[in-house]
């Protein structure tokens, strides 16, 4: 119990009245009085002594407490997101990235300061020598959303649906590399059958977007609409989501089961509203105004936003494919690897760079970004480095030439093309047009939303598409050039790769890694599969009233278990 005390000094004059009855006390002037303060339960207790009489009065004063600082329960906070997802169903979503980390579960994590795996729903996992199977021994005190407990059953069934053609799963299917079945042991022991070793199965495992487990008996009682409105096990619950608006998640108070990295228990923020703003220039005003807490700034506005000193900017590498141009090798004029050559010599990537993240970037010369686990160094001397001569000397090799306007053509056919990109990566779409011009080729372009531009891409049916897949290590690879993907992410469409993709899979020791990865990277850059153009670093801002740690820095996922809200004054 805190207690104040205060002497006040007053002047007051006692009246003394005589006879039998008790003195009745009045407050005058010129006399001394004595006034003690204390706090009890949240309120103020002044307690005042009047000289000279007996009397003591108590009078209760509304306190008011000093603001408190660190972890507390409650606040919002506003996430600009600029693309709406398709669909909440992590099964059939592949930009769902954002939103589904905080809703969902998974058996391991990974400790965002040292990268290691540790259990989350399961609390134990073992693996057979030969790597065909695994057992993970489930929590018996998670709940799903809906208050049903999670059993072993409900991620067979969850596994399961993810790799059945029938679901057409465009990202949850494609991280379960080489599983045959799951199935259900006992009520928590859950055994996943392999058909070949997966080196990378761990890490896919730490996914709490695509591989959160879903209740099956929800699934089937809602049918579509658990694409609206999901249940899963996070430490977060979807509240509500209004179409082309917001998307709100809230608080689950039930949740302690958070890895042994985490304080453990539900999470402090009360609500995350994920709110649909697809305009920049409206996320930059609401955030500078206090409206929004959570951006991505353009590199632009970094410097301007670093020298207020006001926001939270935090730093990120980013893994993965890291941007760049996809190509069909099986649908002309791509299908020629000349072209598919020309196109990376066309590439000033150092300039791109520049002018597109103010030099806060690295230029890109293989599929691997330098912060992908796997990344292959040997890449950036081995890469198609900018080279307009080479360029139009692959070109002529194909049997091209340039007409009276510049443009190459074959047949009396101009080589005008389109370039699909969405409006994150406008900017680069306009300098690649430029710089494919310079060497003949004439590209047109077209935004799309993400969710059409994805659809497309993983379609087929293009010419030049601009895209990037964060991935925290060398299995993104298996993700882009496995035939078994072709339709997701193997925007290439090649079949070629299997042999090599599955020797890196099915390594098994750190050395055979290296060497398998490294061999697959050369084998695409010779290739010409992809057109890498840089490597991404991103800056988020955020309001310095959000407390705590936000990125997991080793796979960039949201990290929001110990985040807060500050109460008080910001510094």
């Amino acid at each position: 119990m805190k207690h104040l005390s205060l002497f006040v000094c007053l002047v007051v004059v006692a009246s003394m009245f005589a006879g039998c009855a008790a003195p009745t006390p009045q407050v005058v002037e010129k006399e001394v009085t004595k006034v003690v303060e204390k706090v009890v339960e949240q309120k103020v207790v002044q307690t005042v002594v009047v000289a000279g009489t007996p009397q003591v009065v108590e009078k209760v004063i509304t306190a008011t407490p000093a603001p408190k600082t660190g972890p507390v329960a409650g606040g919002k906070l506003v996430y600009a997101l600029t693309q709406e997802p398709d669909t909440l169903d992590v099964h059939k979503s592949g930009i769902l990235f954002i939103p589904c980390q905080l809703f969902g579960a998974s058996l391991l994590a990974r400790n965002p300061e040292t990268g290691e795996i540790v259990p989350y729903l399961a609390e134990s996992w073992t693996k057979a020598e030969n790597g065909m199977s695994y057992e993970f021994k489930l929590r018996k005190d998670v709940k799903f959303h809906d208050g049903t407990p999670l059993t072993a059953q409900d991620y067979a069934y969850t596994f399961m649906r993810a790799i059945d053609p029938a679901t057409k799963s465009p990202t949850a299917g494609q991280t379960l590399v080489g599983l045959k079945s799951a199935e259900a042991v006992d009520n928590y022991t859950l055994r996943l059958n392999m058909s070949m070793p997966n080196s990378v199965l761990a890490n896919s495992m730490t996914n709490n977007c695509y591989l959160q487990p879903i209740p099956k008996a929800a699934v089937e009682k809602m049918g579509d609409q658990f694409g609206r409105k999901p249940i899963g096990t996070g430490p977060f619950k979807v509240k509500e989501w209004v179409t082309g608006q917001r998307i709100v998640l809230e608080r689950n108070p039930d949740f302690t089961w958070g890895p042994s990295f985490t304080h453990g228990g539900a999470p402090y923020i009360e609500t995350i509203e994920f709110r649909i703003i697809p305009e920049y220039a409206t996320q930059l005003a609401g955030f500078e105004s206090g409206e929004i807490d959570f951006i991505v700034p353009d590199l632009k506005d970094l410097k301007r936003l670093e020298d207020a000193g006001k926001y939270r900017l935090v730093k990120t590498g980013i893994a993965g494919s890291g941007v760049h141009l996809e190509m069909n090798a099986t649908r002309a004029p791509f299908d020629d690897v000349r072209l598919r050559k020309a196109v990376n010599y066309a590439l000033d990537r150092k300039g791109i760079v520049q002018a597109v993240a103010a030099g806060r970037a690295a230029p890109l010369y293989g599929p691997l970004t330098p912060a992908t686990v796997g990344y292959w160094p040997g890449a950036e001397y081995i890469g198609y480095q900018y080279d307009v001569a080479k360029a139009k000397a692959q070109l002529t090799e194909a049997g091209y030439a340039p007409n009276a306007s510049g443009i190459m053509e074959k047949g009396g056919k101009p080589l005008a093309l389109t370039l699909l990109f969405s409006v994150q990566h406008a900017k680069v779409a306009e300098i690649v047009q430029q710089q494919l011009k310079a060497v003949g080729i004439d590209a047109k372009l077209e935004q799309r939303e993400y969710g059409v531009l994805y659809q497309t891409l993983s379609g087929g049916d293009f010419d030049l598409g601009i895209d990037q897949l964060g991935w925290p290590d060398a299995g993104v690879l298996f993700v882009m050039f496995h035939s078994s993907t072709i339709g997701g992410w193997n925007r290439a469409r090649v079949k070629n790769l299997d042999g090599m993709v599955g020797a890196f899979v099915v390594s098994t020791t750190q050395e055979g890694f290296e060497k398998t990865t490294a061999d697959l990277q050369r084998k695409i850059i010779e290739d010409a599969l992809t057109a890498p153009i840089y490597a991404p670093v991103e800056y988020s801002a955020l309001n310095k009233r959000i407390q705590g740690p936000f990125y997991a820095p080793v796979n960039r996922w949201l990290y929001l278990w110990d985040a807060y809200i500050q109460t008080g004054p910001v510094k």
